[in-house]
């Protein structure tokens, strides 16, 4: 289906029209600190892409398509005011992303109606008065079997310990060597080709958050703001 349009009124990313955006990625550059106002700013964005993101997962159901999920979705970010970070980054043509079963992240959404049984990774993220808020959430489609469940639930106990584990003097390196440590003490692996990432003005900036074991080490700790 065509890209969808975003109303003239609201505030637009750099990549909105060329579909380049004029940071580097995460691998490039140094981390931007944020300031007190900054990081609200930022909690605003993000509060608006837990909305959509929360919007979206009641909506995949059975029967449903991705790009139902998408249209939907793109409708309830613009009615709050905000540009859906995905569309037409680095061209991406879709407002979210969908990955079903074994697609592992920046699925396309499609016409393809969901079946029971299906999990479901829904990417979800906003620009919101120049900055950006970045999240997704896993879903299951009707009745999901046992292993498919088992590995959502290792999923969000990875991610909800490294989120704990987030406070000022931590080092990065510990934080992919918690998730992938736990992985495989529930019998998983992790995926190194994707990782972690900054956000702010940018939709992806430094640092880079590796969620495996570095062997080379990373020489970066979190601090307080």
């Amino acid at each position: 289906s065509a890209r969808l349009a975003v109303p003239s009124h609201i505030a637009r990313p750099d990549y909105a029209i060329s579909g380049v955006p004029s940071g580097m990625g995460p691998e490039v550059g140094e981390i931007h600190i944020k300031k007190e106002e900054e990081v609200a700013a930022m909690r605003r964005a993000c509060g608006v892409a837990k909305e959509a993101r929360e919007f979206a997962a009641s909506i995949a159901e059975v029967g449903v398509t991705t790009d139902e999920i998408d249209e939907q979705t793109h409708a309830f970010i613009v009615d709050k005011g905000a540009y859906p970070s995905p569309l037409w980054y680095h061209k991406f043509p879709k407002s979210v992303c969908t990955s079903v079963n074994e697609v592992f992240c920046h699925g396309i959404p499609d016409r393809r109606p969901l079946e029971d049984g299906d999990i479901l990774n829904i990417d979800v993220s906003t620009f919101v008065d120049g900055w950006h808020g970045d999240t997704s959430t896993m879903v299951g489609i009707g009745e999901v079997d046992e292993q498919s469940r088992e590995l959502m639930e290792v999923t969000l106990e990875c991610l909800e310990a490294a989120i704990q584990l987030c406070r000022p003097g931590t080092g990065f390196a510990e934080i992919g060597e918690l998730v992938e440590t736990m992985a495989n003490n529930k019998g998983y692996g992790v995926v190194p080709e994707f990782c972690g990432h900054g956000i702010g003005r940018e939709f992806h900036e430094p640092p880079l958050v590796q969620h495996y074991v570095d062997p080379w080490g990373m020489d970066l700790s979190l601090i307080h703001i």
